[in-house]
């Protein structure tokens, strides 16, 4: 065979053809794909080009000039082949750690390139080249050098490096695909040790197997890259019809693996970390799967179609009918809970449908729930499909035209409606759940509507006498502030005596004299008047349409009536004041202020009178309710009587003296009766009540001018000399004189009186405790008077 011919027939045929093919796929590739892979993939099929084109020109170069500038061409070639090749490698396999190597290697190739074409001036590549011609062709046979094994040495760790990486990835790798192309591009760069092999042995001598090699290898990895981008082209497709879609998709290559999936079936993919499970279960045919994902169950239905049949591509579809599925059951449960809610509330509700009839229209009771039932007494039974207007005997005009009128107009309206037959209040609210149709809820406020009433009650009348109150004297008082009510009479009533009966007899007493007083003051109450306590005890009777002569024999009436009336042995006494509205540009208020000063004229004769009957009575009552308090007191006043006029005070303030010994312990009429006549001593809350007597006898007296002078001394009986008394706690001089002698006479009858815890001192037991007291408990003058003056008279 004469492979020489052989060789040159590959020289011509192949090396201009494969470099035009090559560079034709490197541009292409370049202009498709942006990933690195692609741009390294079409740098190294530029190189291949390269070194094929001047590897030919080279075998047509006819001089050794232009033999020595295409070989340079084909150097550039073979030099940026390992570059470009490990660059590929890197990015094909994803190993993002050698950043940088890039430029690394391409500024290495350049002074590589550089190396072999400045060879003439220092041979570090060969020493020698003789050229040959055969055929029309020129042979060249080099003397290589050093330099030459470097590049030799270049493509060797091209070679090494490369192969690691792929062995590496082709173990690691967890889709077939990858590790197919992984084993693929391992296996054909195993033809680059023919090659080396060839180079040597010095076999390349005329015949350099570089090109061959490279022309190869690049080729079918040229072809293995078309490969993988017409599958990454059939997948990319797939990834555009299904990434806007919400269901879960996955594309399998035949049964091996999943190649690609949206994003919604990440979750699905996390949950089967082990793809050949989730295959499985893929591939069984099944039309549904019920899966726990993340604690959830997810009802999953299985769509499944071929997508590419020439590359056994499967399309599945999963549709999560979870929210589906709860929203039927939440479907359901909400049902259940409207027919809860209708058949449990409390509010009746009734629905009902207006029909056009030839007689006119009619209301037809479509649905009614128990507590309707329960409200009304129809039955569902008498109801449901009947015309409600012959069902329910009492109709109610208002009533009806409102459920016509939201039925028609689908307006929605509310009502407060009060049965007569029932005897209840009812909130009504309407609306439309249907064209035609009126649904009415019925809310019992027959409790609410007594509260506001009792609230209104509260708000306008005293709670004490049942009369109206301030508030509604003054906004009534300005509606019946007008002509057509003229005239109009204002009468003032004012109950006297009521704080002395407070302070004397307690609040429950005075309270009954204000329910009394109010009783007999509503009597005098015209029509279209009323009757009001402004406070305290101040009342007033506003008479419409009544003029001054009848407004004066209502007075008269109502002070019969209640000097016919008592409490507790008490006369009821009233004053009453009066003020008549005539022209209709009078002032009301001035009208009530005349009111108001006219009582206070009348209360000035009356009220003295009244205090000093009320303050004798609570003398009395005092007595009655105490026998020893009376002894007591009547002691008091003759001991403190005796000792004013051994001090030569003048008559009147010995008679005042006197007076006030009788009533020194009047405030005990405040005391609990018990306490009063409790056997034993009295405890420390016990006595503390006690101590409050001088307080509540000085209230008393102070309400009487005629008793307001010796209210101070009846305050003042047990304050002590030294301060330590009370309920003061003033000392010496301080004290009134009477105070004084009152406080010596009723210590001294204190301390020699029985009393039911104790038996009473014998007279010099007490005339040693009043001496030991002079100075610190009495006045010590007032003491020796009473020793010496008053005492022995009293012996005698």
């Amino acid at each position: 065979m004469d492979y020489f011919k052989l060789l040159v027939d590959y020289a011509v045929f192949v090396l201009p053809t494969a470099a035009i093919a090559y560079f034709i796929i490197g541009i292409r590739l370049y202009r498709q794909h942006a990933e690195k892979k692609y741009r390294y993939f079409s740098g190294f099929m530029f190189s291949a080009a390269s070194y094929a084109l001047g590897y030919f020109l080279a075998l047509n170069a006819n001089e050794e000039s232009y033999f020595l500038a295409f070989r340079s061409l084909a150097y550039l070639g073979a030099i940026f082949v390992p570059a470009f090749g490990i660059l590929f490698v890197i990015s094909f396999t994803g190993l993002e750690k050698f950043k940088g190597l890039d430029l690394l290697l391409l500024s290495t190739s350049a002074l590589w390139w550089l190396l072999y074409v400045t060879n003439p001036l220092h041979h570090f590549v060969y020493n020698k080249l003789e050229m040959a011609f055969a055929g029309g062709f020129s042979i060249a046979s080099t003397q290589k050098n050093w330099g030459y094994y470097l590049i030799f040495l270049y493509f060797l760790i091209f070679l090494l490096f490369s192969m690691g990486i792929l062995f590496k990835k082709m173990r690691t790798a967890k889709l077939n695909r990858e590790k197919r192309n992984y084993r693929f591009l391992l296996i054909i760069m195993q033809m680059s040790w023919l090659g080396m092999l060839i180079i040597l042995m010095g076999w390349d001598t005329y015949y350099d197997p570089a090109a061959v090699t490279i022309l190869i290898i690049s080729g079918l990895m040229g072809i293995n890259e078309v490969r993988n981008d017409l599958f990454d082209l059939s997948v990319s497709r797939w990834k555009k019809t299904v990434t806007w879609i919400e269901e879960m998709a996955l594309l399998i290559e035949g049964s091996a693996e999943i190649v690609a999936h949206n994003q919604q079936a990440e979750v699905l993919m996390r949950h089967f970390p082990d793809q050949k499970k989730l295959i499985e279960l893929l591939k069984a045919g099944n039309e549904s799967l019920l899966l726990n994902i993340d604690d959830q169950k997810c009802h999953l239905t299985i769509s499944h179609a071929v997508f590419n049949e020439q590359r056994a591509f499967d399309s599945y579809i999963l549709e999560d009918q979870t929210k589906k599925l709860k929203a039927e059951s939440a479907l359901k449960e909400s049902e259940e809970m409207h027919r809860l809610l209708v058949t449990q509330m409390t509010q009746g509700l009734v629905v009902m449908e207006v029909c056009v009839k030839p007689s006119g229209y009619d209301l037809v009771c479509l649905d009614v729930n128990p507590r309707f039932e329960a409200v009304t007494g129809y039955s569902k039974n008498e109801l449901l499909g009947q015309s409600v207007l012959k069902t329910v005997k009492v109709h109610y005009s208002e009533i009806e035209e409102m459920i016509f009128m939201v039925a028609l107009t689908g307006q929605q309206k509310k009502a407060e409606f009060f049965s007569k037959r029932l005897g209840k209040y009812f909130d009504l609210f309407f609306y439309s759940p249907r064209k035609n149709e009126c649904a009415i809820v019925a809310t019992d406020i027959s409790e609410r509507k007594s509260d506001e009433q009792a609230i209104l009650y509260i708000s306008y009348h005293d709670y004490l006498t049942g009369l109206f109150n301030r508030r509604y004297f003054e906004e009534e008082l300005k509606r019946l502030d007008q002509p057509e009510f003229l005239p109009v009479s204002l009468i003032m009533v004012d109950v006297n005596g009521l704080k002395l009966i407070n302070d004397s007899l307690g609040h429950q007493t005075g309270d009954l004299l204000l329910k009394m007083a109010a009783e007999i003051i509503a009597k005098g109450c015209c029509q279209g008047g009323f009757t009001a306590r402004l406070g305290g005890d101040e009342f007033m009777l506003v008479l419409p349409k009544t003029n001054e002569e009848q407004a004066m024999e209502i007075i008269e009436k109502l002070r019969g009536l209640s000097s016919s009336k008592n409490v507790e042995n008490s006369q009821v006494s009233i004053s009453f004041g009066k003020g008549t509205k005539i022209i209709p540009n009078e002032e009301i208020l001035a009208v009530y202020r005349q009111a108001k000063n006219d009582m206070y004229q009348q209360k000035l004769y009356e009220s003295s009178s009244v205090k000093n009957k009320t303050i004798n009575l609570v003398m009395n009552m005092l007595f009655e309710k105490s026998n020893r308090e009376m002894r007591h007191s009547e002691r008091v006043s003759q001991l403190s009587t005796l000792i004013g006029m051994k001090m030569d005070l003048s008559p009147d303030r010995v008679s005042q003296i006197g007076l006030a010994g009788l009533m020194h312990d009047i405030g005990k009429m405040g005391i609990e009766e018990w306490i009063l006549n409790k056997k034993g001593s009295l405890n420390e809350a016990e006595y503390e009540q006690m101590k409050k007597h001088p307080e509540i006898g000085y209230r008393i007296l102070c309400a009487s001018e005629e008793f307001e002078k010796i209210a101070g001394f009846v305050l003042e009986h047990h304050e002590r000399w030294d301060g330590l008394g009370y309920p003061r706690h003033i000392k010496g001089q301080e004290i009134s004189l009477e105070a004084r002698i009152i406080g010596v006479a009723d210590a001294y009858d204190a301390m020699t009186c029985d009393r039911s815890y104790r038996i009473g001192l014998l007279r010099e037991a007490a005339v040693k405790e009043i001496e030991a007291g002079a100075g610190s408990q009495f006045d010590p003058e007032i003491a020796a008077v009473f020793l010496t003056k008053v005492l022995p008279e009293l012996i005698d």
